[in-house]
């Protein structure tokens, strides 16, 4: 229970956008090409 409770105290002190990174490639599992399609930007730039 305390290892999940320091994850979640250190993604809550991502930025919203790095957690989006997070979510779209490690939990969605995503590629950067498609990550970028869902974050609306390039894949240069995701």
């Amino acid at each position: 229970m305390a290892e999940g409770g320091r994850i979640g105290r250190a993604l809550r002190r991502l930025s919203s956008r790095d957690r989006e990174v997070l979510q779209l490639v490690g939990w969605e599992q995503l590629d950067t090409k498609d990550a970028a399609v869902v974050a609306g930007c390039s894949e240069k730039t995701f």
